[in-house]
């Protein structure tokens, strides 16, 4: 499983239904899409300054394709309630720490010998 940040803003119909029908029914929703591809909601928040409306810590299966993952931000679109999505994946310090390290030294900025 991967962990990811999921970053949402509502769209204007978003906004209104979320109003109208709370925060709680859109993290039902959310939890099931994310369900249904194998993964799970493991925190859904309001943001309550800044570009974004919601914050959710999704964690969805590692075999997922970088397509799958578009797949799955377009759906949140197309549905015309989010205006805007982003979904980063997140690592531990410590995955971080023991990423491969290919390729280092070997990049030059450009005008350095």
């Amino acid at each position: 499983m991967t962990l990811y940040l999921q970053l949402a803003c509502y769209s204007a119909e978003g906004s209104k239904a979320v109003i109208d029908g709370g925060l709680a029914a859109r993290r039902s929703a959310v939890e099931e899409m994310i369900r249904a591809v194998g993964g799970s909601v493991i925190g859904y928040y309001a943001v309550t300054n800044g570009e974004w409306h919601v914050a959710a810590l999704v964690d969805l299966p590692s075999n997922l394709s970088h397509a799958d993952l578009g797949r799955l931000e377009m759906m949140q679109v197309a549905t015309g309630g989010v205006e805007r999505l982003s979904l980063l994946p997140l690592a531990s310090p410590e995955d971080f720490d023991s990423a491969s390290r290919a390729g280092e030294g070997s990049y030059r900025a450009p005008g350095k010998a």
